[in-house]
């Protein structure tokens, strides 16, 4: 037998180049994750678990909250550099939370995410989410789009 198709790569280069330009200039300088306080909001622990251990490397000051009301309580007593949030959780999933953060605060909020679908990643920007990153992800372009988060915020 013999097989043979035929493949066009035209969407998949152009996100691909979309990514790329959006983080190539961003240099990975960690000691801006230095003291800075994220909010990990996720109910999966090995996530949470390694999602902390890769910011805490860089000296980031980590709190976890299960759920988007957990995210919710601890805004109401901590202030936050920035925050990572699953968008599918239980109690309340991070697009209706970061509807609700986000009319008191201005902190960035990168989405967290294992679903990377056209009408998923516009939902996501519609609640209000600055960025996303695709779980799972690489480590390098992960602390870049948190780097470049928290610059842009700073630059405001």
């Amino acid at each position: 037998s013999v097989f043979s198709f035929e493949l066009d790569y035209q969407i998949v280069q152009k996100a691909t180049s979309h990514n790329i330009i959006k983080y190539q200039q961003v240099d990975l300088d960690t000691a801006v994750l230095k003291g800075k306080n994220i909010l990990i909001v996720e109910d999966n622990r090995t996530t949470q678990m390694v999602t902390n251990k890769i910011l805490e490397k860089d000296d980031a000051l980590c709190t976890i909250a299960e759920n988007g009301q957990e995210a919710l309580d601890a805004l109401k007593t901590n202030v936050y550099d920035l925050i990572l949030m699953d968008v599918n959780m239980p109690v309340m999933n991070g697009l209706e939370a970061t509807k609700l953060i986000k009319r008191d605060h201005h902190v960035p909020i990168i989405a967290l995410t294992a679903v990377e679908i056209a009408e998923m990643r516009q939902n996501i920007l519609d609640a209000g989410m600055n960025d996303i990153i695709i779980k799972p992800y690489d480590v390098k372009t992960f602390k870049q789009v948190i780097i470049k988060n928290i610059q842009d915020q700073k630059n405001l």
